[in-house]
């Protein structure tokens, strides 16, 4: 959302995506690998008892977040061949009731599959 607050731009239309999926796999990440250690904790097959360290924890979060930064890097040199190609990222839409116009990032097709 403080993407979005500042006004359109080429570096809004790279950075906001970068944003959403940083935070989505850092939060859901986070609330997954809690799951992960409570259903560990509780595993009634062995006699012993399992425990899940915070670093293992933070190590597999990183695995995650590593993950997902290489998946956007190749998303952003995608977007830079865009811009080669004189691809425009921004584009002037209108609101039809009160003819405003303003300028917004161009959905990518990608875009949809990643939200």
């Amino acid at each position: 959302i403080l993407v979005k607050f500042f006004e359109p731009s080429i570096l809004q239309c790279f950075l906001e995506p970068w944003a959403r999926e940083m935070g989505f796999i850092i939060c859901y990440g986070a609330i997954i690998l809690k799951l992960y250690r409570h259903l560990i904790e509780f595993r009634t097959r062995k006699a012993h008892r399992w425990v899940v360290k915070d670093t293992d924890l933070l190590k597999y979060l990183l695995i995650m977040t590593l993950s997902v930064f290489a998946y956007m890097a190749a998303f952003t040199a995608f977007m830079l061949n865009f811009r080669r190609e004189n691809y425009d990222l921004l584009s002037e839409q209108m609101i039809y009731s009160t003819g405003l116009r303003f300028l917004a990032c161009k959905p990518l097709l990608w875009d949809f599959v990643t939200e």
